[in-house]
Order: structure tokens, then C-alpha cells, then sequence
């Protein structure tokens, strides 16, 4: 229907900056599962092990965990401190993970195997800065950490080859994470719109209709001509039977009223175009073309001639005044696009066809008849019980008389 966007749309903002709220407390619970894995390690191979390089890392280890649940806990208590939970993988992860690992390398005769190890857990670090959907976030996590990583090479005692491959290799992740980041973001953008398109066609198009254009990618194009049957629908005699109700009483009626016609027009695949105050225009045969679309009109107001007449049975027993509807029907093409000014577009359709349409649906308070087809819509239908044909009748914009059909309901 329309061009992708170059900007985001403020929709999609939105739901971005809600993406990366909802990450926030997951950013703890991976902080704190990685610190539950990393002391089990330090308690079976210093405590149980006997090992001292893991000895060295407990109290460190056990001042990082203090910390990690603090975050939790105040993340948990006060969401305002959720742009510190975003920014303490830099401020505090990466130079905690330092401290405990340069513990252990001065009671360890290998510094460069914890060196190594260590470029591991901050290759960690930056994976689960992902987690931030901030591309600022990402790279500050792997610069300190190619910071952190490079100074362990140096107190390992490393050469200058092994401190290249280390920030190659967390430069590598950084820019990986940030392709990941931006390919989530973009699926989030796809999402949001999607729901946008969806919910904006579902104002017009039944359900099935909207998942069918959706599913097989129906281009809808703006100024494209259809051949399509017209239907306008009105109350009759609405503001005399108005005048003595309650302003939300009115409503009430509108509301229950179009409820019924729509779901009618849904029902048989047609388009609601527009309500009219106490009346409607739909169309039949577009977005989605259908080779019956007269028939599914014709079929769509004797359907609504059923639900009238279910509604004014309720009346009945409110003693309340029955109603009368009109509709119109006609065959012919029109053209679709969105119109209007920038301020406020409709999508809709225009074009001889819709204006015919609409005198139809005049002309059946002159003939005492509930609906009313034009001939151009009788002929794609064929002879039929249905209908019976009206004396020849001027209408206004054509110079010859037209022929009518009166639908049986």
C-alpha cells in the first residue's frame, strides 16, 4: 500500500524504547546465572580442589555477586534505575571480571591461560550487551573490555601478537553484535508495522480479507481502477425519527446499527468504504478482485434487510419505533487511492460508479422499495427470482431514463 519508510515511524520508537525496557531486568538474570556458574567453578576447584588460583577468585568473586544482586534488587524496587542496569556492563563488569581474574594470576605459574580466559568471559560481556538494544552500549562494553583484556595480556606477560589477536577478536564480536542488534531492531520495525497495516485494513476489510492480502503480499496501489459493485445503505427517515431521543440515545441506535450492516458487509468479503452519519458506503470486487462481486453485494443487503429486521424485533419489545433502510446498489468501475489532504487521507474510491451507486440509493425512498439495483449490476448477475424490474426513471446526470431492479427480501 505504501513505500517502506526511510525513519522509523514514532510507533515504532515507541516500541523500541519498550524492547529495550523489557531487556533491562534480563540483563541481571544472565548477569547473576553466568555469577552462579562462575562460583560453583570457583567452590569445586578452590574449596573442594584445593586449588589456589580458584581460592584467590572467591572474595572478588563474592564482592561481584553482592553487586550483581544489588542491581537486581534496585532494578526490582525502582525502575528509574533501569539507565544504570544498561550501563553497569562497562562501569562494573568489565572491571570486576578484571579484579577477580588478576587475583588469580599472581598465585597461578600459567598467567597467560587466565589471560586467554579471561578474553573469553569479556567476548561474553559483549554478547550479552546485545541485550542493551543501544548500539553506544555495545561499544562501550567492547572498548573497556579490549582495554581490560589487552592490560591482562600485558601483566600475563604476552607479546604484542597475542594482544592484536585479542582485540581483533573482541572488535570482531562488537561488530557482530551490533549487526545483531540492528537485525532485531529491524525485525521489531517489521513487526510494528505489519500491525500498523493490519489494523489499519481491518477498519475497512473483514478479518479473512485482511489476513489474505497480508499472507500473499496484495500490493494495494493508489490510483489503480477496479471494476466494483457500490452499495450505500441509510435509514430512512432518520432525523424525524431522532428528533424526540436523548443525544446518547442516538448514539446507542448508530452504534447498534452499524455494528449489524458491517459485520453483514465483512460477511460476504466487501469493503466498508465510510460511514455516512445513519449510513454507510461499502464495495465489492477490490482490494482483493472477486468475479462475483455483484452477486456478494446483492447478497450483502438482503443479509442486511435480515439483521433490520432482527433489530426492529428487539425494538418491539422495547416499544420503540421500527426502522426502514434503504440501499442502493450499482456496478462499475471506480478508481482507489488515498485522498484527501496531507493532514488526513482516506482511503477510498471514487469515480462515476460510487456517484450512480448513491442515486440508487435515493431513489429507493421514491419507490417504496428497501433495495434497489442498478441494470449494469443485473446484467453481470443474470435473470434471477430475486429481482423485479421498475418502470424506466430520470436520474439526475443522465440524459436518458434508467432502468431499475428491485431486490426481493
Amino acid at each position: 500500500m505504501k513505500e517502506p519508510i526511510a525513519k522509523p515511524s514514532m510507533e515504532s520508537l515507541q516500541a523500541f524504547e519498550f524492547e529495550k525496557a523489557r531487556m533491562v531486568p534480563m540483563i541481571n538474570i544472565v548477569r547473576l546465572g553466568l555469577l552462579a556458574v562462575f562460583l560453583t567453578l570457583a567452590f569445586a576447584f578452590g574449596g573442594a580442589g584445593g586449588q589456589e588460583s580458584w581460592q584467590q577468585r572467591m572474595v572478588p568473586g563474592g564482592v561481584y555477586l553482592a553487586t550483581g544482586l544489588l542491581l537486581f534488587f534496585l532494578q526490582r524496587m525502582d525502575s528509574s534505575v533501569a539507565g544504570l542496569v544498561q550501563n553497569s556492563i562497562w562501569l562494573f563488569d568489565v572491571p570486576l571480571v578484571f579484579i577477580v581474574q588478576v587475583s588469580a594470576m599472581s598465585v597461578t605459574d600459567n598467567p597467560g591461560a587466565i589471560a586467554s580466559f579471561t578474553a573469553g568471559v569479556y567476548l561474553i560481556l559483549i554478547m550479552a550487551s546485545t541485550l542493551t538494544l543501544d548500539e553506544k552500549q555495545i561499544w562501550l562494553v567492547t572498548f573497556t573490555s579490549v582495554a581490560a583484556a589487552v592490560s591482562m595480556q600485558a601483566l600475563a606477560g604476552d607479546t604484542g601478537g597475542g594482544m592484536t589477536s585479542c582485540t581483533a577478536l573482541l572488535l570482531g564480536g562488537g561488530l557482530l553484535c551490533n549487526f545483531a542488534k540492528d537485525r532485531r531492531m529491524e525485525l521489531v520495525e517489521t513487526v510494528v508495522e505489519e500491525r500498523i497495516q493490519r489494523d489499519e485494513l481491518a477498519r475497512y476489510l473483514s478479518p479473512e480479507i485482511v489476513t489474505e492480502i497480508l499472507s500473499a503480499g496484495h500490493d494495494i496501489e493508489d490510483g489503480k481502477k477496479y471494476e466494483v459493485t457500490v452499495l450505500f445503505n441509510d435509514v430512512r427517515d432518520f432525523t424525524e425519527l431522532t428528533a424526540s431521543m436523548k443525544p446518547e440515545e442516538i448514539v446507542e441506535l448508530l452504534n447498534d446499527y452499524h455494528t449489524r450492516m458491517v459485520n453483514t458487509v465483512f460477511q460476504f468479503g466487501g469493503t466498508l468504504d465510510k460511514y455516512l452519519g445513519d449510513g454507510l458506503m461499502a464495495y465489492f470486487g477490490a482490494p482483493m478482485p472477486h468475479k462475483d462481486h455483484p452477486m456478494r453485494a446483492v447478497r450483502c443487503a438482503r443479509e442486511m434487510a435480515v439483521q433490520l429486521e432482527q433489530m426492529n424485533l428487539e425494538r418491539d419489545r422495547l416499544d420503540k419505533r421500527r426502522l426502514k433502510m434503504g440501499v442502493g446498489i450499482h456496478t462499475g468501475e471506480a478508481v482507489m487511492g488515498s485522498i484527501g489532504a496531507p493532514q488526513r487521507m482516506d482511503f477510498t474510491i471514487v469515480g462515476e460508479a460510487v456517484n450512480f451507486a448513491s442515486r440508487m440509493e435515493g431513489l429507493t425512498k421514491e419507490n417504496d422499495v428497501a433495495i434497489l439495483i442498478s441494470e449494469q449490476t443485473r446484467q453481470r448477475i443474470g435473470e434471477s427470482t430475486f429481482f423485479t424490474q421498475l418502470p424506466p426513471v430520470k436520474v439526475r446526470g443522465k440524459t436518458e431514463s434508467v432502468t431499475t431492479f428491485m431486490v426481493k427480501t
